[in-house]
């Protein structure tokens, strides 16, 4: 029985196709409101925690403003702020970026070098061609080793573990390892170096007071030399790379500024963006006012096809007579117009899931973030159809109530 209504309600509603679009576009755009928030945040939510070495999202770079010698960060400091934030990150390490010139073939090259503690490789994790990483006794014994890229522009002979050259310096390295480093697809914030909106994101944060210290493009670099800190003893570090879960981003970068700030340093901390709004209150607080309006939407798009209903009854006041006479009960007429309410609102929200996503997908498309992406909320979209379906019998209750009020007699009499 519940079928057969349901195919009397969308003949009767393709009967008037234009004014039905028009009816169902509340719970249409509702529908799409409350799916496509959703799509984003999941599909952003996996993304950032399943590709955080990626996308960045797992990464904060602490660094200052040029500042006295005296000011500057202390290799004690990482080690105090390693045992300050304990289980909340999964690697601290410290370093400093140059860019020495080095003899090659009589020939100076400019070179990426990177002076790091202990930890350095647990932070970054590059790809380990030929030879071996650095080793705490590297840093005990302060050996003149080096591991170095595969991109850096240096003879393939020197590309070897075991070969030998000089620093500028005067110091005589080996090379105890070769790794290859992938190439960075964000920057600092997260951004995706290639998007065409890039440009656009750089020059807002720039407008907000966003700064970029010097130096980030050695850091990033995938052609660098990366030498024990034990080769530059009164060297200090520059550069604190944390790595941590993306959900604790937001609050382990908190914790960092007031450390810092607390022994009277002014650090500039790092974060990518995406880790800092996917989980943070406001995006909390956002979420449940897209509850909030997608309900309304819906109950508005609910009133508007109750609307519809009434003037249905009107019109078919003769169908509901002859329904009377040939023996239907008032409970039948009246489940029939609350199921064809429930099936208005339903078409509506079937409608809305694909525009929901596909506004899901440009979102996605047009923003710089790397990481930001959709996928489809089965669970929401279950939720939302439900909720729909049953704002849509509620909806039913007065036109179902007018249609049995209509008398057959007074209705045949005239017509």
């Amino acid at each position: 029985m519940l079928l057969r209504l349901v195919r009397v309600s969308l003949r009767n509603l393709l009967r008037r196709p234009l004014r039905t679009l028009l009816v169902v576009q509340g719970v249409l755009w509702g529908t799409a409101l409350g799916v496509s928030l959703p799509a984003v945040l999941e599909g952003s939510r996996t993304a950032a925690e399943q590709n955080a070495a990626r996308y960045g999202t797992d990464r904060i770079l602490v660094t200052q403003e040029p500042v006295p010698e005296e000011r500057r960060f202390r290799w004690e400091q990482v080690r105090q702020l390693r045992r300050a934030l304990g289980n909340q990150v999964t690697a601290i390490t410290g370093y400093l970026a140059r860019m020495p010139r080095i003899a090659v073939d009589g020939k100076s090259v400019r070179v990426p070098l990177l002076l790091v503690d202990e930890h350095f490789f647990a932070a970054r994790r590059p790809e380990l061609v030929r030879g071996r990483l650095l080793e705490p006794d590297d840093f005990r014994l302060k050996r003149p080793v080096v591991v170095v890229s595969t991109d850096t522009p240096l003879p393939p002979a020197w590309l070897q573990p075991g070969a030998r050259f000089e620093l500028p310096t005067g110091e005589s390295v080996t090379v105890v390892g070769v790794v290859r480093s992938a190439p960075t697809e964000v920057d600092e914030f997260g951004y995706a170096r290639s998007h065409f909106l890039r440009e656009l994101a750089e020059q807002m944060e720039e407008t907000l007071g966003a700064l970029r210290a010097p130096g980030l493009e050695l850091i990033f670099s995938p052609q660098t030399i990366v030498a024990p800190r034990t080769l530059s003893p009164r060297a200090r570090p520059r550069w604190i790379e944390i790595r941590c879960p993306p959900q604790n981003v937001q609050s382990v970068k908190q914790k960092v500024f007031l450390w810092f700030s607390e022994l009277g340093q002014q650090p500039i901390v790092y974060a990518n963006v995406l880790a800092t709004v996917l989980y943070s209150e406001a995006m909390t607080r956002i979420v449940e006012l897209n509850r909030v309006v997608f309900g309304l939407a819906v109950v508005v798009g609910a009133i508007v096809v109750s609307s519809l209903m009434l003037l249905n009854v009107w019109e078919r006041r003769r169908e509901i007579a002859i329904r009377r006479v040939e023996g239907a009960r008032s409970w039948h007429i009246a489940v029939q117009f609350m199921v064809e309410t429930a099936t208005v609102c339903l078409l509506g929200a079937l409608a809305g899931v694909p525009v929901g996503l596909a506004l899901a997908a440009l979102r996605c498309y047009l923003s710089p973030a790397a990481g930001v992406t959709w996928t489809v909320p089965y669970s929401e979209i279950a939720i939302t159809l439900a909720v729909v379906v049953f704002t849509g019998l509620l909806a039913g209750l007065i036109p179902a109530l007018q249609a049995v009020r209509v008398d057959p007699v007074e209705v045949l009499r005239f017509e």
